[in-house]
């Protein structure tokens, strides 16, 4: 993940710039035409070391990392038993955070306002085959969030804008709130989910998704990996 999100700051590609987005407080209404979620993206330097895996580059408030896996049927959701979602904390620190959106500043200096769009919905695929004999399909979301909401930090500015997911009929729900560093990953298929109202404040996320190729069993080693690597694409918002 670390390295994930360096490498997108540090080689951005025509064809897959970030897409930058601000979240207001839902009372603010913009014409749909004016809102606009992809522009050009400006290179920008990284700090030395920025978003290093090496242990002797973390910064000093970096912590090590938890998995919390999301038990649906403990939670009252019976019916995603057998569905993966997962928060992990601390995946960043907070310096990194603020590092990461001050970057993003720089990158894209236009900043583009657009309503919170909470529409109950399960995510869906992306498939291409820059192979015919191996496909390429997404199977889950990621999203990093780069700042507190008051519920894991009462003294934060940003009040709601959580991840709830809810149960088919729209009847349950369960949030997993934003912290900065904090990771949610759930699997597209089955999740009905939605984005929850920024009411103060402003929620940054980044988003993305995991791509999995299909690889033929003859291209496999005795240890089930790939003989040859190749190149995997990044679909990627940066959610501001």
């Amino acid at each position: 993940m670390r390295g994930v999100i360096s490498n997108l700051l540090a080689k951005p590609k025509p064809d897959q710039r970030p897409s930058f987005r601000v979240l207001p407080p839902t009372n603010n209404q913009f014409h749909p035409s004016s809102i606009k979620t992809a522009y050009d993206s400006l290179p920008v330097p990284l700090p030395p070391n920025f978003l290093s895996c090496d242990p002797s580059h973390l910064p000093p408030d970096s912590k090590p990392i938890t998995l919390t896996p999301i038990n649906f049927p403990a939670s009252g959701f019976p019916e995603y038993d057998g569905c993966v979602a997962m928060v992990l904390d601390h995946v960043l620190s907070p310096s990194e955070c603020k590092t990461l959106l001050q970057l993003a500043e720089q990158s894209v200096p236009e900043i583009i306002k657009a309503v919170n769009q909470g529409n109950t919905h399960c995510d869906g695929s992306y498939t291409a085959h820059p192979d015919p004999f191996r496909p390429v399909k997404t199977l889950f979301t990621v999203h990093l969030y780069l700042n507190d909401s008051q519920a894991e930090d009462p003294s934060a500015e940003l009040a709601g804008g959580s991840t709830p997911f809810f149960s088919p009929d729209e009847t349950r729900g369960l949030d997993v709130h934003p912290k900065a560093g904090r990771v949610l990953i759930f699997q597209h298929y089955r999740l009905v989910h939605s984005g929850d109202d920024v009411r103060t404040g402003t929620k940054y996320t980044v988003r993305m998704d995991l791509l999995y190729e299909f690889v033929p069993k003859e291209d496999l080693d005795d240890e089930g990996r790939k003989v040859q690597d190749t190149d995997m694409v990044q679909d990627t918002d940066i959610v501001m």
